[in-house]
């Protein structure tokens, strides 16, 4: 198998590790030339099969669903930003303390379920130290599935 191969796919979904679980086992034990085709088909936002993006959907809604009320109350508003963007953490929690009546550390722990979940990654500002002194440095990315 072509390594460089693997590690275009991989690429195509760098960091969205629910979309890597559902197409992981769609390319298991598949000859090259279908990982070259699935290749292609992902490069243009094509799924790789027909259950490809149901699968994917499916994976999503259930996460969705085991999430707590309030986390799945406070999901939707990532609809309101970019896609392609990084959310400051503050605006994301100010929005969710005004519209949920939540607190910060509420809003912090919403966050962190969404993250755990996959639904959202967190991710440090490159120019800040080692650790996580401040809410100020840390944004949101949504995963454009």
């Amino acid at each position: 198998m072509d390594e460089n191969l693997i590690k275009e796919i991989g690429e195509q979904y760098k960091g969205i590790s629910l979309a890597l679980k559902v197409i992981g086992p769609s390319l298991r034990d598949q000859p090259e030339n279908y990982w070259s085709s699935a290749n292609k088909r992902l490069s243009r936002a094509q799924p790789i099969t027909d259950s490809h993006q149901a699968e994917l959907l499916n994976r999503m809604r259930i996460s969705i669903d085991y999430l707590s009320e309030k986390v799945r109350n406070c999901f939707p508003d990532l609809g309101s930003f970019p896609e392609d963007k990084k959310i400051p953490l503050d605006v994301l929690i100010n929005v969710w303390t005004e519209l949920h009546d939540i607190d910060e550390e509420e809003g912090y722990a919403v966050l962190d379920e969404l993250s755990s979940k996959i639904l959202l990654t967190l991710v440090k500002d490159s120019r800040a130290r080692d650790r996580y002194s401040s809410y100020y440095e840390i944004s949101v990315c949504q995963h454009d599935e």
